[in-house]
Protein backbone atom coordinates (compact mmCIF):
# COMPACT_ATOMS: atom_id res chain seq x y z
CA UNK A 1 0.00 0.00 0.00
CA UNK A 2 1.22 3.57 -0.65
CA UNK A 3 -0.10 7.13 -0.10
CA UNK A 4 0.00 10.16 -2.22
CA UNK A 5 1.66 12.14 1.18
CA UNK A 6 2.69 12.12 4.31
CA UNK A 7 1.85 14.95 6.83
CA UNK A 8 2.86 15.47 10.30
CA UNK A 9 0.94 17.77 12.95
CA UNK A 10 2.55 19.15 15.99
CA UNK A 11 2.10 22.24 18.36
CA UNK A 12 4.00 24.80 20.46
CA UNK A 13 2.34 27.26 22.90
CA UNK A 14 3.58 30.59 23.59
CA UNK A 15 2.87 31.73 27.28
CA UNK A 16 1.69 35.65 27.32
CA UNK A 17 2.97 37.54 28.98
CA UNK A 18 5.98 35.45 30.30
CA UNK A 19 7.63 34.78 26.98
CA UNK A 20 6.82 37.97 25.28
CA UNK A 21 6.48 40.79 27.42
CA UNK A 22 8.05 41.88 30.91
CA UNK A 23 5.86 41.70 34.05
CA UNK A 24 5.04 45.12 35.33
CA UNK A 25 6.67 46.45 38.66
CA UNK A 26 10.59 46.49 40.00
CA UNK A 27 10.36 43.02 40.90
CA UNK A 28 7.46 40.93 38.74
CA UNK A 29 7.64 37.67 39.64
CA UNK A 30 9.41 34.53 37.53
CA UNK A 31 9.14 35.64 34.22
CA UNK A 32 6.41 38.17 34.25
CA UNK A 33 2.69 37.98 34.71
CA UNK A 34 1.23 34.94 33.12
CA UNK A 35 -2.23 35.69 31.73
CA UNK A 36 -2.82 32.96 29.11
CA UNK A 37 -1.07 32.14 25.96
CA UNK A 38 -1.42 30.97 22.38
CA UNK A 39 -1.02 27.80 20.82
CA UNK A 40 0.74 27.35 17.40
CA UNK A 41 -0.26 24.04 15.52
CA UNK A 42 1.14 23.62 11.97
CA UNK A 43 0.51 20.24 9.49
CA UNK A 44 3.90 19.71 7.84
CA UNK A 45 4.61 17.86 4.43
CA UNK A 46 7.08 15.10 6.07
CA UNK A 47 9.22 14.74 2.44
CA UNK A 48 9.90 18.30 1.87
CA UNK A 49 9.88 19.01 5.83
CA UNK A 50 8.34 22.30 5.30
CA UNK A 51 5.11 23.70 6.94
CA UNK A 52 2.07 23.13 4.69
CA UNK A 53 -0.80 24.88 7.34
CA UNK A 54 -0.16 26.88 10.41
CA UNK A 55 -3.39 27.93 12.55
CA UNK A 56 -2.93 29.88 16.10
CA UNK A 57 -5.35 29.35 18.84
CA UNK A 58 -5.96 29.86 22.67
CA UNK A 59 -3.75 27.62 24.71
CA UNK A 60 -6.93 26.30 26.58
CA UNK A 61 -8.09 25.66 22.93
CA UNK A 62 -8.37 21.30 22.69
CA UNK A 63 -5.85 20.55 20.24
CA UNK A 64 -8.07 17.67 18.56
CA UNK A 65 -10.26 21.06 17.02
CA UNK A 66 -7.29 21.63 14.49
CA UNK A 67 -8.00 18.62 12.85
CA UNK A 68 -11.34 20.29 12.08
CA UNK A 69 -9.54 22.73 9.57
CA UNK A 70 -7.48 20.74 7.84
CA UNK A 71 -8.81 19.63 4.00
CA UNK A 72 -6.89 16.29 3.13
CA UNK A 73 -6.96 14.10 -0.18
CA UNK A 74 -7.65 10.70 -0.07
CA UNK A 75 -4.93 8.09 0.26
CA UNK A 76 -3.00 10.19 2.22
CA UNK A 77 -1.12 9.70 5.49
CA UNK A 78 -1.15 11.77 8.78
CA UNK A 79 0.53 11.26 11.90
CA UNK A 80 0.20 13.04 15.58
CA UNK A 81 0.08 12.46 19.00
CA UNK A 82 -2.20 11.07 21.59
CA UNK A 83 -2.85 14.92 22.35
CA UNK A 84 -5.01 15.01 18.83
CA UNK A 85 -6.90 12.04 19.46
CA UNK A 86 -10.64 12.79 18.34
CA UNK A 87 -12.47 9.77 17.53
CA UNK A 88 -15.51 11.48 15.39
CA UNK A 89 -12.68 12.79 12.22
CA UNK A 90 -11.39 9.80 12.79
CA UNK A 91 -14.38 8.29 11.44
CA UNK A 92 -14.67 11.27 8.76
CA UNK A 93 -11.62 10.59 7.55
CA UNK A 94 -12.11 6.32 7.19
CA UNK A 95 -15.34 7.03 5.35
CA UNK A 96 -12.63 9.44 2.64
CA UNK A 97 -9.96 6.87 2.84
CA UNK A 98 -7.86 9.37 4.63
CA UNK A 99 -5.23 7.30 7.00
CA UNK A 100 -3.77 8.45 9.68
CA UNK A 101 -1.31 7.22 12.85
CA UNK A 102 -1.26 8.19 16.36
CA UNK A 103 -0.70 6.97 19.64
CA UNK A 104 -3.52 5.31 21.61
CA UNK A 105 -4.28 7.41 25.22
CA UNK A 106 -4.13 5.44 28.10
CA UNK A 107 -7.35 5.85 29.42
CA UNK A 108 -9.15 4.77 25.47
CA UNK A 109 -11.86 2.15 25.96
CA UNK A 110 -12.07 -0.58 23.39
CA UNK A 111 -12.76 -4.12 22.86
CA UNK A 112 -10.59 -6.16 20.99
CA UNK A 113 -12.40 -8.00 17.96
CA UNK A 114 -9.62 -9.64 16.55
CA UNK A 115 -5.88 -10.60 17.33
CA UNK A 116 -3.36 -11.14 14.07
CA UNK A 117 0.19 -11.17 15.94
CA UNK A 118 0.97 -11.22 19.57
CA UNK A 119 5.09 -11.96 20.59
CA UNK A 120 6.68 -12.06 23.40
CA UNK A 121 9.04 -9.23 24.94
CA UNK A 122 12.71 -9.65 24.55
CA UNK A 123 14.91 -7.22 26.44
CA UNK A 124 17.09 -4.88 23.78
CA UNK A 125 14.79 -5.84 20.59
CA UNK A 126 12.61 -3.98 18.35
CA UNK A 127 9.93 -5.91 17.54
CA UNK A 128 5.90 -5.59 17.26
CA UNK A 129 4.42 -7.59 20.04
CA UNK A 130 0.84 -7.25 19.28
CA UNK A 131 -1.46 -6.28 16.22
CA UNK A 132 -5.18 -6.36 16.72
CA UNK A 133 -8.24 -5.24 15.56
CA UNK A 134 -10.57 -3.36 18.22
CA UNK A 135 -13.73 -1.12 18.38
CA UNK A 136 -14.23 1.80 19.67
CA UNK A 137 -17.18 4.01 20.70
CA UNK A 138 -17.89 7.78 19.87
CA UNK A 139 -20.78 10.08 20.31
CA UNK A 140 -20.71 11.61 16.53
CA UNK A 141 -21.26 15.51 16.19
CA UNK A 142 -23.80 17.41 14.28
CA UNK A 143 -23.10 20.07 11.78
CA UNK A 144 -22.12 23.10 14.38
CA UNK A 145 -19.83 20.39 16.25
CA UNK A 146 -22.31 19.62 19.12
CA UNK A 147 -22.07 15.83 20.28
CA UNK A 148 -24.93 13.82 20.04
CA UNK A 149 -24.57 12.27 23.62
CA UNK A 150 -27.82 9.79 22.95
CA UNK A 151 -26.59 8.71 19.72
CA UNK A 152 -23.73 6.40 19.93
CA UNK A 153 -21.98 4.70 16.70
CA UNK A 154 -19.23 1.79 16.35
CA UNK A 155 -15.60 2.67 14.83
CA UNK A 156 -13.23 -0.17 13.99
CA UNK A 157 -9.28 0.49 14.62
CA UNK A 158 -6.33 -1.20 14.75
CA UNK A 159 -3.86 -1.37 17.58
CA UNK A 160 -0.42 -1.85 17.28
CA UNK A 161 1.97 -2.32 20.26
CA UNK A 162 5.77 -1.87 19.62
CA UNK A 163 8.71 -2.12 21.57
CA UNK A 164 12.03 -0.09 20.40
CA UNK A 165 15.88 -1.01 21.27
CA UNK A 166 15.36 0.97 24.56
CA UNK A 167 12.63 -1.28 25.57
CA UNK A 168 10.57 1.51 25.65
CA UNK A 169 6.90 0.12 24.98
CA UNK A 170 4.17 2.20 22.70
CA UNK A 171 0.47 1.96 21.51
CA UNK A 172 -0.35 2.93 18.08
CA UNK A 173 -4.15 3.21 16.53
CA UNK A 174 -4.39 3.65 12.66
CA UNK A 175 -7.22 3.27 10.23
CA UNK A 176 -5.12 1.67 7.45
CA UNK A 177 -5.67 -2.32 7.61
CA UNK A 178 -3.28 -2.92 4.92
CA UNK A 179 -0.24 -2.03 6.09
CA UNK A 180 1.80 -4.86 5.84
CA UNK A 181 3.82 -6.12 9.05
CA UNK A 182 7.15 -5.61 7.20
CA UNK A 183 6.89 -1.65 7.34
CA UNK A 184 6.80 -2.23 11.25
CA UNK A 185 8.49 -5.47 12.61
CA UNK A 186 11.96 -6.23 12.07
CA UNK A 187 11.86 -9.02 14.74
CA UNK A 188 11.89 -12.11 12.52
CA UNK A 189 15.25 -12.27 11.13
CA UNK A 190 17.99 -9.57 11.28
CA UNK A 191 17.06 -6.03 10.71
CA UNK A 192 19.77 -5.64 8.14
CA UNK A 193 17.75 -8.92 6.23
CA UNK A 194 14.89 -6.12 5.50
CA UNK A 195 17.14 -2.83 5.17
CA UNK A 196 19.19 -4.60 2.64
CA UNK A 197 16.12 -5.63 0.26
CA UNK A 198 17.25 -2.60 -1.18
CA UNK A 199 21.26 -1.12 -1.99
CA UNK A 200 19.71 2.04 -1.15
CA UNK A 201 19.27 1.37 2.29
CA UNK A 202 22.04 0.95 4.83
CA UNK A 203 22.91 -2.29 7.30
CA UNK A 204 24.30 0.76 9.94
CA UNK A 205 21.26 2.35 11.25
CA UNK A 206 17.83 3.27 10.35
CA UNK A 207 17.30 6.50 8.03
CA UNK A 208 21.30 6.24 7.79
CA UNK A 209 20.67 5.91 3.94
CA UNK A 210 20.84 9.21 1.58
CA UNK A 211 18.72 9.94 -1.24
CA UNK A 212 21.07 10.39 -4.76
CA UNK A 213 22.86 13.66 -5.74
CA UNK A 214 20.37 16.40 -6.92
CA UNK A 215 21.77 18.16 -9.91
CA UNK A 216 20.14 19.68 -12.99
CA UNK A 217 21.05 22.73 -15.30
CA UNK A 218 18.41 25.61 -16.85
CA UNK A 219 19.55 27.91 -19.29
CA UNK A 220 17.63 31.07 -20.76
CA UNK A 221 18.25 33.79 -22.96
CA UNK A 222 16.75 37.10 -22.89
CA UNK A 223 16.24 39.65 -26.20
CA UNK A 224 14.87 42.97 -25.42
CA UNK A 225 13.25 45.69 -27.47
CA UNK A 226 12.37 48.90 -28.05
CA UNK A 227 10.36 51.03 -29.84
CA UNK A 228 8.69 54.54 -30.06
CA UNK A 229 5.46 53.56 -28.32
CA UNK A 230 6.18 50.35 -27.03
CA UNK A 231 9.02 47.76 -25.84
CA UNK A 232 9.10 44.30 -25.31
CA UNK A 233 10.99 40.83 -24.17
CA UNK A 234 11.28 37.69 -26.15
CA UNK A 235 12.80 35.25 -23.25
CA UNK A 236 13.86 31.34 -24.61
CA UNK A 237 14.35 29.06 -22.00
CA UNK A 238 14.93 25.19 -21.20
CA UNK A 239 14.50 23.52 -17.92
CA UNK A 240 16.40 20.19 -16.82
CA UNK A 241 18.46 20.50 -20.00
CA UNK A 242 20.16 17.20 -20.10
CA UNK A 243 16.44 15.75 -18.76
CA UNK A 244 18.06 14.53 -15.23
CA UNK A 245 15.20 11.94 -13.17
CA UNK A 246 16.31 13.53 -9.55
CA UNK A 247 14.50 11.64 -6.73
CA UNK A 248 11.66 13.90 -5.10
CA UNK A 249 11.08 11.20 -3.04
CA UNK A 250 11.23 6.98 -2.39
CA UNK A 251 8.52 5.19 -0.95
CA UNK A 252 7.92 0.97 -0.55
CA UNK A 253 5.92 -0.57 -2.02
CA UNK A 254 5.32 -3.99 -0.95
CA UNK A 255 3.66 -6.38 -2.75
CA UNK A 256 2.44 -10.19 -1.17
CA UNK A 257 3.81 -12.75 -3.04
CA UNK A 258 2.14 -15.41 -1.16
CA UNK A 259 -1.10 -15.47 -0.09
CA UNK A 260 -0.57 -19.14 2.29
CA UNK A 261 1.84 -17.00 4.57
CA UNK A 262 1.16 -13.51 3.33
CA UNK A 263 5.47 -13.21 2.77
CA UNK A 264 5.63 -9.70 1.43
CA UNK A 265 8.62 -7.82 -0.77
CA UNK A 266 9.00 -4.88 -0.11
CA UNK A 267 10.37 -2.28 -2.98
CA UNK A 268 11.84 0.69 -3.16
CA UNK A 269 10.83 3.15 -5.77
CA UNK A 270 11.54 6.67 -6.40
CA UNK A 271 9.42 9.40 -7.48
CA UNK A 272 10.71 11.80 -9.82
CA UNK A 273 9.36 15.70 -10.91
CA UNK A 274 9.38 17.49 -14.22
CA UNK A 275 11.51 16.53 -17.19
CA UNK A 276 13.11 18.58 -19.17
CA UNK A 277 10.24 21.41 -20.47
CA UNK A 278 11.14 24.37 -23.10
CA UNK A 279 9.35 27.58 -23.00
CA UNK A 280 9.03 30.62 -24.44
CA UNK A 281 7.47 33.96 -23.46
CA UNK A 282 6.65 37.46 -24.86
CA UNK A 283 6.64 40.28 -22.68
CA UNK A 284 5.24 43.62 -24.12
CA UNK A 285 4.82 46.83 -22.10
CA UNK A 286 3.07 49.92 -23.59
CA UNK A 287 4.57 53.46 -23.39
Amino acid sequence: MTFKEVLLIDSTTIRLFSDILKGVGRNPKGDGKKKGGLKVHMLIDAVQSVGRFIKITEAKVHDKNFLKSLELISHSMIVFDKAYNYYHQFAIWTQKQVFFVTRLKTNAVYTVIEINRVHYRKKGKAKVLRDEIIEMEYHPEDEAGKRQIKVVKQLRLRKVCYQDEQNRYYEFLTNSFEIPMASFDFSDGDVSTYWLMHPAYSNSEINACKMKDFHRLNISYTHSFERKKWSGALELSIYNVYNRRNSYYYYLDATIVSSTNNAVIPTLKSVSLFPIIPAISLKIDLK
